[in-house]
């Protein structure tokens, strides 16, 4: 969900990070991003205008970089099987997910062809064979928010753009970080994690955000 930033599994270690639409924070790593622990919040796990086909445009960052967009990223679409997903080869391999996330949780760690680890990283997310959330700790999204980046900020930005932030449900607190969930027509579409003394976000995710332990 490295280069020159903190390993991802240091800052799952340290709290939980944002990942897939299962639950609130995600935390994937080059070496463990299959075992990512997803946990699904109380809302829904559907992302607005997500496609389980590849045929869609895809979304760039500078350099040609895919971005992180709404149900998206790259040629990975929420929703996709996960024949589907191996076919846009953007990632490693599927395997098991964090137990936390249920029996039938899989992961597997992006791997963009033509990106390195200080522009690109994270982990999709699968349950039931269906992709359902993806996950970035380096990288950037469609709008323009980007990991580093403080929260407040990035909240101004995901609401120009015309989402709404939900109500703060206490959740962060518990897991000692601060989580923004933004939907938009009702439904979940970005989940950020952030540090709880810097604010700087940690992850962002797509429907919402994916608790890892």
């Amino acid at each position: 969900m490295t280069s020159n930033r903190p390993s991802h599994a240091r800052r799952c270690a340290a709290a939980a990070l944002l990942v897939l639409p299962a639950a609130l924070v995600g935390c994937s790593s080059s070496d463990d991003a299959a075992t990512t622990t997803t946990v699904k919040p109380a809302t829904t796990t559907t992302t607005a205008g997500a496609s389980s086909t590849t045929d869609a445009p895809t979304t760039t960052a500078a350099g040609g970089v895919p971005a992180l967009g709404p149900g998206s990223l790259g040629k990975i679409r929420v929703g996709q099987t996960q024949e589907q997903l191996e076919a846009t080869g953007q990632t490693g391999p599927v395997g098991p997910g964090c137990e936390a996330a249920g029996p039938n949780a899989e992961a597997a760690e992006l791997k963009v062809p033509g990106t390195t680890p200080d522009q690109l990283t994270g982990a999709v997310q699968l349950d039931e064979d269906v992709v359902s959330g993806i996950t970035i700790s380096q990288g950037r999204t469609v709008d323009g928010v980007t990991i580093d980046m403080k929260v407040d900020q990035a909240t101004k930005v995901l609401q120009d753009a015309g989402y709404t932030l939900e109500p703060d449900d206490g959740t962060g607190e518990m897991f000692g970080v601060v989580i923004a969930q933004f939907t938009k027509d009702g439904q979940p579409v970005y989940g950020l994690v952030a540090e709880q003394f810097s604010k700087k976000v940690t992850s962002i995710s797509t429907p919402s955000v994916t608790i890892c332990e």
